[in-house]
């Protein structure tokens, strides 16, 4: 039930940058600023949760801003209903940085009218299910995280 999740690497400097946990749902899909402090607070929690060793340790930069996520979790790359000249790549699903050098291949191969592997693959030109009206979305994001949060998993409030 768990799908919060957290990356880090080391930097060339020997600092570390790391990102994950989950993300608040703002009604209306209002995007944020990407300073939503209790996002930034729950991520440095969990760092050091996961890593205690590391507690003292001084946060220089942080950022907590709006991803795009889809109901399944699956992105989607095509043309706007079927167009020749207007595409779109959407939902990374916090996977973005990797996701959207991908995008950009399969769109750049649909443009110039080129079939491939890439263009192949099922999240070319796939509907996504859709997630409803608000303040229904609202609602069900807010029942499902409070699952998860019952089931263990604690969602930024």
């Amino acid at each position: 039930m768990r799908v919060q999740f957290m990356y880090l690497r080391l930097t060339a400097d020997d600092r570390i940058v790391f990102g994950g946990e989950s993300a608040p749902y703002f009604y209306g899909s209002a995007p944020s600023s990407g300073n939503y402090k209790p996002a930034l607070e729950k991520l440095e929690s969990s760092l050091l949760t996961t890593f205690p060793q590391l507690e003292g340790v001084r946060f220089t930069h942080g950022w907590g801003g709006t991803m795009g996520f889809t109901m399944d979790f699956m992105p989607s790359v095509g043309s706007l209903d079927g167009a020749d000249n207007v595409f779109y790549a959407v939902g990374f699903n916090g996977e973005g940085v990797v996701m959207t050098q991908l995008a950009g291949m399969i769109v750049a191969q649909l443009v110039a009218g080129e079939e491939s592997p890439l263009t192949r693959l099922p999240i070319v030109g796939r509907r996504m299910p859709w997630v409803g009206p608000e303040p229904l979305r609202y609602l069900g994001i807010k029942v499902t995280e409070r699952i998860l949060e019952l089931a263990g998993s604690n969602p930024v409030r």
